[in-house]
Order: C-alpha cells, then structure tokens, then sequence
C-alpha cells in the first residue's frame, strides 16, 4: 500500500549525513559548478537555469528530496557522545558553502558534538530548506525501487514503463509497508556508503544491523553500556557507585 499521491523531484538524496548534505550543498552553491548525472554532463546554463525559481532542468519539476531514517539531519552526530570532539580543525570539515566555526578559532580548538548537531541540524538545514529548492524528510528510510511483476519474453523481470524513477520511501522503524510513499526522481543519490557505526546504536530500532562486536553472557547484556549512556555521577542521583568497569576496546575512546 501507499498513502497519497507519487511526489515528484529531480533528486532523491538517501543520507542527511555528512555527505549528504556535503552533496546538495554543492549542487545549489558551487561557484563553478560541474555537475555530472549519468552520462550526461550539465553545463553552466542549465544548472543556473536548474536554480532559477522559474525554470527547471530538461522539462523536470525543480526539487530536491532529502531523506534520512533519524528525524534529525547530521548523521551519526545524532548518536554521538556527548564529551566527543571533531578529531580535525572545523575548517576541514561541514559543507563549503557554511563555516562551523571562524578559521581562526577553528585553529584554537576542536568543536565539540553539540555544535556539529546544532551546524548539521539547523544552521545547514535552514540555508538548505531556504532556497525553496531543497524537502527534508526526517524519519524516512529508502526501501527500493518500484518494478512491474510482469515478466518480458526471456522470463526477466523488468520495469514498468511507467516505473522508470519510481521509489519507495516509508516511515523508519515501523516494520512494515503501511507507511510507504512513492518518488519519482530523475536521479537518485545514495549517500549512505561512508555512514559510521557508534557504539549507541546497538539494539536501536533504527539499526537493528547493528550488534555487538563481541559474545556477552546473557545475565550480563543488560549491563552494557555505550559511552553516553553511561548513569550520571553517584554524587547526582544518590546511588552507590560501582567498584568494578570492563572497558571493551583501548582506543580514544577507552
């Protein structure tokens, strides 16, 4: 089943991760844009003709879908500890066209989580969403492309001719297909292929892909913790501390 009707753009970009927004950033605000979609090249005039309000690119609706499974753009961040930092200078890092910081202070310090979840989440987003051009879907996951059941003389299964850019979207997390929409998108962009694992996605909803690295007796699963679900100090809540921590893992983070 699918609810409404098919919602038509120019891009259906899967990841408001890193990527993802480091992707549509660049189509709308790259001074010199060289925009390749498939096998054809898009020169100057088009793409200016593809960011005027009035026109659009070859005949399409102008658009740009953004969708992620989190209801919040920034990717892993989202799921980040709170004490962790951006291990590089913030000016290396975030979308071109928006600093996250000065370079001069970036030269001073590295930002922390909080302020890459407020750059991703809001400061882009809202220069994004601005334009006019760019729709966020936030809790929203990818689940295919849409084909006919039909079968051509070979016995192979192929696409409808009215199915050709067709995809499925649908609600994250619900476990099944009630929520599901259609897109029809002239190209789709998965920005997904560099997306990070963090320990506090372990048994989320979200990533049911996502387990643990190693065998834990099961008396015991209910006592590991990632990082930033950690309990507040004793001193907070009034409880006894525990003598005794297993680290698992001697990196950075341990």
């Amino acid at each position: 089943e699918h609810d409404h009707e098919c919602f038509e753009c120019d891009y259906l970009v899967v990841g408001a991760g890193a990527s993802g927004l480091a992707f549509v950033d660049a189509l709308l605000f790259d001074p010199l844009p060289m925009e390749r979609t498939r096998s054809k090249l898009i020169d100057r005039a088009e793409l200016a003709a593809f960011r005027s309000p009035q026109q659009s690119v070859h005949g399409w609706k102008k658009k740009v879908l953004l969708i992620d499974k989190r209801s919040n753009a920034g990717g892993h961040w989202n799921d980040a500890y709170d004490f962790c930092t951006l291990h590089q200078p913030a000016s290396l890092y975030g979308v071109s066209s928006l600093r996250i910081v000065s370079d001069e202070e970036a030269t001073k310090r590295l930002v922390t989580a909080d302020e890459i979840r407020d750059y991703f989440g809001t400061r882009v987003m809202e220069k994004l969403i601005g334009t006019g051009v760019v729709e966020f879907w936030g809790g929203w996951e990818y689940r295919g492309s849409v084909l006919d059941d039909r079968h051509d003389d070979g016995g192979n299964r192929r696409r409808d001719e009215l199915g050709k850019g067709m995809f499925e979207v649908g609600r994250a997390g619900d476990g099944g297909q009630k929520s599901n929409r259609l897109v029809r998108a002239k190209v789709i962009v998965d920005a997904r292929y560099s997306e990070n694992t963090v320990p506090s996605m372990i048994g989320q909803q979200l990533f049911p892909q996502v387990e643990l690295p190693f065998s834990v007796s099961p008396s015991f699963i209910e006592q590991v913790r990632p990082p930033n679900a950690l309990s507040p100090p004793a001193s907070e809540t009034g409880a006894k501390p525990s003598r005794y921590f297993v680290v698992v893992g001697a990196g950075k983070t341990g």
